[in-house]
């Protein structure tokens, strides 16, 4: 809210000096064809006009997605090379819902915590094995020629569901010209996504730690690794091979912990053991964790509804 009304007060987008940094390479292309929830209205009628009509159902985010799952209102998912167990901030949550589907297909390109849960795992191939473009943040469309072929029986993702379309006897496009007209005409059209017509209220809160959870936990990607993915990178792992817990010197000093001494780490719904990591990027008593390594499920020490998850560190001698 705060950065959308300094935006809205000296008009920075229009001039080109600010822009969001996507997480994934490719966000914009994704946004354009219409792969993501709550669509404007010009992409919709964009779509409309395309396709001559445009789906009715509900549209749900990830979130929602997995609430209806756990209430048996949807039973059938598609991933595509996605990890929601180590990806999605509640692997609790996340588990519930996956389990409770009566069926699961999961396309990926290495075996997961989700592909365990799947009742079907589809080959999927990288971006490095079949053509096609990268859009960035100016709209401007980059080609891109795979440098190999697909491995054993994988295919790309568009691929997979071009088959499964033809067994269902509702093929997509009837030729790959047809489809590579309507993927120009969606990437050279400008659907902004809506935006509010005014300032929005900022009402920052400062949540107070629990007394038996203390520490600020923050989760994201380890810098040497993305997502789930580069933990199959072994050039990586020669960087960083398990996860940890970071945090500032004076903390540790506080705990009475070493660089590399293995702690517990607690939170009202999990816990794990990870070496310490010692930093002088942080400072006072908040910790973070990557999520990056598959044995150690740190989004277990999640919840979905916290803001600010908090945990507890000991020792394990202690």
């Amino acid at each position: 809210a705060a950065l959308w009304n300094l935006n809205r007060l000296f008009d920075i987008e229009s001039r080109g000096q600010v822009a969001v940094l996507p997480r994934y390479a490719n966000s914009v292309g994704a946004e354009k064809l219409g792969v993501r929830p709550y669509l404007s209205d010009s992409l919709r009628n964009e779509l409309k006009a395309i396709w001559g009509k445009y789906p009715e159902a509900e549209e749900y985010n990830t979130d929602a997605m997995l609430a209806r799952m756990r209430k048996e209102e949807i039973t059938g998912l598609f991933v595509f090379g996605a990890d929601l167990m180590t990806q999605y901030p509640d692997r609790v949550f996340a588990q519930d819902g996956l389990e409770r589907l009566e069926l699961l297909v999961v396309a990926d390109l290495f075996e997961t915590a989700t592909t365990e849960l799947a009742d079907v795992v589809l080959p999927m191939a990288s971006w490095a094995e079949y053509d096609g473009s990268y859009t960035n943040l100016e709209g401007r469309v980059q080609e891109a020629e795979g440098p190999i072929k697909p491995r054993f029986e994988s295919r790309p993702a568009h691929a997979i569901i071009d088959a499964i379309a033809e067994r269902l006897e509702i093929p997509l496009f009837a030729s790959p010209e047809q489809r590579t007209e309507e993927l120009n005409r969606l990437l050279a059209f400008d659907a902004k996504p809506p935006v509010p017509d005014g300032y929005l209220k900022v009402a920052a809160t400062l949540d107070d730690a629990p007394a038996d959870y203390p520490f600020p936990l923050v989760v994201g990607d380890d810098p040497h690794h993305c997502a789930h993915l580069t933990e199959k990178a072994e050039s990586l792992l020669n960087f960083r091979s398990e996860a940890y817990v970071e945090m500032s010197p004076a903390l540790a000093d506080e705990l009475g912990v070493a660089d590399g001494e293995t702690v517990r780490v607690i939170s009202p719904v999990g816990k794990v053991n990870v070496p310490v990591r010692i930093s002088d990027w942080l400072e006072g008593r908040v910790v973070f964790m990557p999520r990056n390594f598959a044995a150690t499920p740190v989004t277990s020490l999640l919840m979905r509804k916290q803001r600010v998850d908090y945990v507890r560190i000991s020792r394990l001698d202690g």
